[in-house]
């Protein structure tokens, strides 16, 4: 059977039934306020198919298809994985150390002394840098193979860990030592402002955390975001960021959204940053934000009452130190408070103008 490329929409079946029941194209054009060759059409898309849908209806009806969801089908293949995970076989790209053999996992011991090699020099806090040149290896492929629990003979599926029947190449003890290396937000990545990498671990860069905690201590005296900008020469963006995370006193935020104890040092107290963080702006710099967006909507009613009498389009065109968006909602506030009028012919007008007939 070919199908073209078209869906059957629910105004095809509104002009289906209504010719089923004798009306004309004409009728049907009034009743559903289409026109007659809009529903000549979509009457088209049944024709010669009709036997073709009602075989697949009958099918789908008979196997009860109609409330079994995408979802139910997902759920069944995540379940004959796992199963077949539990059983040990292995799902996926095949590890480095390993290769397959009737779908499980069989050791190669060449590779899998590279693999003992790499956990060592982990252990002994060497950080992925160092080792990914030792071992002629990426950053990349360095954290993935300490972070992949199949070495410790583990097998991961949707965030859980199945015991696997393949042969281990590094005990759970070594493989457990190597984690907090390797876990944290900047694991092997650019280290925060304030602090840096050394032998695999973050610790306070002396330069850069004199900075962050002038940083801090500007905000707690009430300095605004650009103050301290100019001041340290640090842009807007990390500092804003620095002022809302919480790394600078020693803690990260867990899954659940709380900040807890991080394993690096500290640069600020926990509570200057909780102090931090509950500043607001002041009422006066909300009171001259205020002032300033009255005396610029005062001054962009000006420039549109200048360029009367004239059309929309003509004085959005006209104004070029605001944006069309902007013009458009303030001829909208003027005409509603009555202080222009928009005669019939489209032409904007002051209200003490004469109307022209």
């Amino acid at each position: 059977m070919k199908w073209k490329q078209r869906k059957i929409s629910e105004l095809g079946l509104k002009v289906l039934e209504l010719r089923a029941k004798g009306k004309s194209l004409a009728q049907i054009s009034n009743i559903l306020g289409v026109s007659a060759s809009n529903a000549l059409r979509a009457l088209a898309l049944f024709k010669g198919q009709y036997e073709d849908v009602k075989k697949i209806v009958e099918q789908v009806e008979d196997q009860d298809l109609w409330r079994r969801g995408s979802t139910d089908w997902s759920k069944e293949a995540s379940e004959g994985i796992k199963s077949r995970m539990e059983a040990g076989f292995h799902w996926g790209p095949v590890p480095f150390g390993y290769r397959s053999v009737n779908g499980m996992l069989k050791v190669v011991h060449e590779e899998a002394e590279v693999i003992k090699r790499l956990f060592e020099l982990r252990k002994e806090g060497r950080s992925t840098g160092e080792i990914a040149k030792l071992m002629k290896k990426t950053k990349f492929q360095v954290r993935e193979m300490l972070r992949n629990p199949v070495y410790k003979g583990r097998l991961r599926y949707h965030g859980e860990l199945i015991h696997g029947k393949h042969e281990a190449v590094v005990s759970e003890e070594l493989w457990e030592a190597c984690q907090p290396l390797t876990g944290g937000r900047w694991a092997g990545g650019v280290p925060p402002f304030g602090y840096k990498w050394y032998r695999g671990l973050l610790v306070k860069d002396p330069e850069e955390a004199a900075v962050v905690e002038r940083i801090f201590n500007m905000r707690s005296e009430g300095k605004t975001i650009r103050e301290i900008s100019l001041a340290t020469g640090v842009s807007h963006t990390p500092i804003q960021k620095m002022l809302k995370s919480p790394y600078a006193c020693g803690r990260k935020y867990d899954s659940e959204g709380t900040t807890v104890p991080a394993d690096w040092e500290p640069i600020i107290l926990y509570s200057k940053w909780l102090a931090v963080r509950s500043i607001r702006r002041k009422a006066e710099w909300y009171a001259k934000t205020a002032e300033k967006n009255i005396a610029m909507g005062r001054e962009t009613d000006s420039l549109i009452k200048e360029g009367l009498p004239g059309k929309r389009v003509d004085i959005v065109r006209k104004i070029t130190s605001r944006g069309p968006s902007c013009i458009r909602g303030h001829i909208k506030r003027l005409l509603e408070k009555g202080e222009i009028k928009e005669r019939p012919d489209g032409l904007l007008v002051n209200s003490d103008a004469v109307a022209v007939d």
